[in-house]
């Protein structure tokens, strides 16, 4: 899937990429007829769960 984001090009926060890419996410889970409650399964746990991983991982660095 293309999203045509290229803000990986550009310094700024990571968080904006995140909401980015989620929002292709449920655009292509809408586009292929995944309902609210898959798109939402399939999209918004993993998502929300490797964000949650990255923080902690951030939160618990020594050596940042």
């Amino acid at each position: 899937m293309f999203s045509g984001d290229f803000g990986e090009t550009l310094p700024g926060l990571w968080e904006c990429d995140v909401e980015r890419q989620s929002a292709n996410l449920v655009i292509a889970g809408r586009a292929n007829g995944f309902s609210p409650r898959e798109r939402e399964w399939w999209c918004g746990r993993p998502l929300n769960r490797a964000v949650d991983d990255e923080l902690l991982s951030l939160a618990t660095c020594v050596s940042c």
